[in-house]
């Protein structure tokens, strides 16, 4: 069984055969005017499982969009239309004598 998974793998196919792959996905068989074959419950359930895990992402996607939509229009700056007053003036280092405008 262990040899039979690592040819599968150096195939490209997954090391199960039950595992996801064109045998296990694609119709056995379809009717004579090319319709396709009723789903299999297998296939029926895996296309269920798909439809509620895509509904899940797309809800948690939409409640994520939607938390940084309130949490970028809370925190947003107030423009008061007033001129923003000058940055304080940084204390002096101890030892240090020279101010940065004057050249020694």
């Amino acid at each position: 069984p262990q040899r039979i998974g690592k040819w599968r793998e150096a195939q490209g196919l997954s090391p199960s055969p039950s595992g996801p792959g064109p045998l296990r996905d694609l119709p056995d068989w379809s009717f004579s005017d090319g319709r396709p074959s009723p789903p299999w419950r297998g296939q029926e359930r895996r296309i269920s499982e798909s439809r509620e895990l895509m509904c899940r992402a797309l809800t948690l996607s939409r409640s994520l969009e939607a938390a940084k939509r309130r949490r970028s229009s809370q925190y947003k700056p107030v423009w008061t239309g007033e001129k923003a007053p000058p940055p304080p003036e940084a204390p002096p280092t101890p030892g240090h004598t020279l101010s940065p405008n004057k050249k020694s």
